[in-house]
């Protein structure tokens, strides 16, 4: 059942004659063969507008990042959520009937041997109802200087007696806590609850910086003299495998996440190969990118079809990424001939002050909003 409201149909069916090879005139078999060729053949094409959402790390203790000695707690206001938002923000999109899916679910992508793309749409057959989205997550770095230091966030990915991804939470009282403390074990318990929140097991892209290493272990530039440094990528490793196990994929954020809008591509060049050097070659590889600071490559009066910035967004397509994301509260997506753009929706702070109405096909912000917010303290 679980496999069919996700549409795992084949997956669906091997579990059910498993079963029949015990008793071919197994009634329930039979009777969930049937309910699975009826869901099937209930499936309608998709013909609307598909979006992608994002969040960044989220706050697992207003009280302390919101506190007036954190350092920035406008920032924080501006460009987080918090984990009740977070939660409250998946009910209400699952009640309307979003359905996570992928970039795949949208695209076959498909390479000549002289290197030439070809983009080609794929027909997207859901449940009645259901409406396609994707999610993806920002600086999963857990940064030592503003996440860290802070406190209120968590600390780092680790792997619980079943091999499951958790987040290690340091609580206000220093108590260690593991459990749903960020988006990933977050999301993964809602959709165990919800099943048919996500198309075939697709869940969020797990964008990754390098400068800071990943997942909370510090395995990048930097940290090359550390005493845990090739313990801690052997870590990495594990836990990777661990979050690919469970639907999720990953996306490069940049190594030095920078603003980008002036750089060149000499520099795009230089920072991409440190980040597969550091974290893509730990990790995996992925064909996503993400902007940093959801910046375009706009400097002076270029436009996204000028000379200066396709050729920043060429480069990005020569070293593998067929997908190039950055931010906007449109529902943006370009097909260009090397590669596909698409803006996603900020659900932080920022985005539920300031765009209260075009955040509303997804959710309420009045009945999501966090009362520990400082109203519109650096939004």
């Amino acid at each position: 059942d679980t496999l069919k409201l996700g549409c795992n149909f084949e997956a669906a069916n091997a579990k059910v004659d498993e079963a029949l090879k015990l008793n071919v005139k197994n009634e329930k078999a039979i009777g969930k063969k049937e309910d699975i060729q009826a869901a099937q053949n209930n499936l309608v094409e998709y013909k609307g507008e598909i979006n992608q959402v994002f969040f960044h790390e989220l706050i697992v203790d207003p009280s302390i990042v919101f506190g007036k000695t954190n350092g920035d707690p406008g920032g924080h206001n501006s460009v987080m959520t918090t984990l009740s938002e977070f939660n409250k923000i998946l009910e209400q999109m699952y009640a309307k009937g979003y359905m996570l899916i992928y970039f795949r679910d949208m695209y076959d992508v498909t390479v000549d041997a002289t290197g030439v793309k070809t983009f080609t749409a794929k027909p997207l057959m859901l449940p009645p109802g259901k409406i396609p989205f994707i999610m993806s997550e920002d600086d999963v770095a857990f940064y030592r200087k503003t996440r860290i230091a802070i406190g209120g966030y968590g600390q780092k990915y680790v792997l619980d007696k079943d091999g499951k991804v958790k987040v290690l939470y340091k609580d206000k009282d220093g108590k260690e806590l593991v459990g749903d403390y960020d988006l990933l074990p977050a999301l993964e318990t809602f959709v165990d609850a919800h099943p048919d929140f996500s198309y075939q097991n697709a869940k969020a892209y797990i964008g990754l910086t390098g400068f800071d290493g990943a997942f909370g272990y510090r395995i990048g530039l930097n940290n090359e003299n550390d005493p845990k440094f090739k313990e801690d990528i052997e870590t990495v490793k594990k836990i990777a495998q661990a979050v690919k196990n469970q639907g999720f994929e990953f996306a490069c954020h940049s190594d030095a996440h920078g603003n980008q809008q002036n750089e060149s591509v000499d520099f795009l060049e230089k920072d991409t190969k440190q980040w597969y050097k550091y974290i893509g070659d730990v990790v995996g590889s992925s064909d996503v990118y993400i902007l940093p600071k959801g910046n375009w490559w706009f400097a002076k009066n270029w436009t996204i079809n000028s000379p200066e910035t396709q050729a920043r967004f060429n480069t990005m397509a020569a070293n593998g990424f067929n997908f190039i994301c950055g931010v906007g509260m449109d529902s943006f997506r370009k097909v260009f001939p090397n590669y596909v753009f698409m803006d996603r929706y900020n659900f932080d702070g920022y985005g539920m002050f300031h765009q209260k109405e075009r955040l509303a096909k997804f959710f309420d912000v009045d009945t999501v909003w966090d009362s520990q917010r400082p109203g519109d303290l650096g939004l």
